[in-house]
């Protein structure tokens, strides 16, 4: 793949290959991300360990969402060295945190505070922040299974970016080239009420993106999906980056040529193939803000090559 790889968009990249010891570099450009992410893992250990997708799983992972304190357990930093980020429910499966590491991007995502002025209809709200917002973790997880009675250890790379989503898109991925081949988009997040944004503004974007599969909790060809509320968001979000003279600055965010001959398409995940396939069950209680059991069951959808 041409372009450059997600470590090379940090400050001292080869703290990741001799300070932590892993060789991020020589990985496959092969992105996944979680949009409003919270503390929910579920689908790293999916692409792990199940069959359908083991063949074509991600080499790294992204994660957003803007507030983690709510994860925090015992006043602790939530990522902390050994914190289990998932258990399944039998405890044959386990991911911990083996070590975290907070890295600093080359050029700035132009990310604000929060606060409810932000955007022009205050869509993101000032309490849904913390001291760790505005931040980037890299997270060297490690999945413990038992596979056939024999016990197995893989170790999962994870960069948690504490942005807002259309931030995110719009000032890093999209200006940088940054493709994502796997989305993951489980109830617009974890519906804590920060972000106004319903995440379908992303898939306007997917040829950019050159999105390869989603899993997802809705039916993403919806006809009712209200189109005039996405373009409304896109586009206030454009609005708001001219009125702060974002556009033209060094600093990789987003230009108007992405937007220059924008178009709005209708049904932009159409002819893709959609199958059912479930998340692991976990035994934490500190994730998303929904009944976990009933949320196991998700579409996934794949490009038809």
């Amino acid at each position: 793949m041409k372009g450059r790889k997600i470590h090379q968009f940090f400050e001292g990249q080869n703290i990741l290959n001799d300070i932590l010891g892993f060789p991020i570099s020589d990985l496959p450009y092969n992105l996944c991300w979680y949009p409003s992410a919270g503390f929910d893992f579920r689908h790293i250990v999916h692409f792990e360990l199940d069959a359908d997708d083991s063949k074509d799983k991600p080499a790294i992972y992204l994660m957003t969402d803007p507030a983690i304190e709510l994860y925090s357990q015992n006043n602790l930093f939530p990522f902390h060295t050994d914190v289990t980020l998932f258990e399944s429910i039998d405890h044959s499966k386990k991911l911990t945190v083996k070590v975290c590491h907070q890295v600093y991007l080359k050029q700035d995502l132009a990310f604000l505070p929060f606060n409810a002025t932000t955007f022009e209809n205050g869509l993101l709200h000032d309490n849904f922040s913390d001291q760790y917002s505005g931040k980037v973790y890299f997270i060297l997880a490690e999945l413990t299974a038992f596979i056939k009675r024999r016990k197995v250890k893989i170790e999962i790379p994870i960069f948690y970016f504490t942005y807002e989503n259309m931030d995110f898109l719009m000032n890093f991925l999209l200006p940088n080239g940054i493709q994502i081949n796997h989305l993951i988009h489980v109830k617009d997040g974890s519906s804590y009420g920060g972000s106004g944004y319903p995440m379908h503004f992303i898939y306007q974007f997917r040829r950019q993106l050159k999105l390869k599969q989603v899993i997802s909790d809705r039916d993403l060809n919806d006809p009712n999906v209200d189109l005039e509320l996405v373009q409304a968001q896109i586009t206030e979000y454009f609005n708001f980056q001219q009125e702060n003279q974002f556009f033209g600055r060094r600093n990789g965010v987003v230009s108007g040529e992405i937007y220059g001959d924008f178009q709005m398409i209708q049904a932009p995940l159409a002819g893709w193939e959609r199958t059912r396939c479930f998340f692991p069950s976990d035994s934490l209680d500190r994730y998303q803000n929904f009944d976990s059991s009933s949320r196991n069951s998700l579409f996934r959808y794949r490009t038809v090559s």
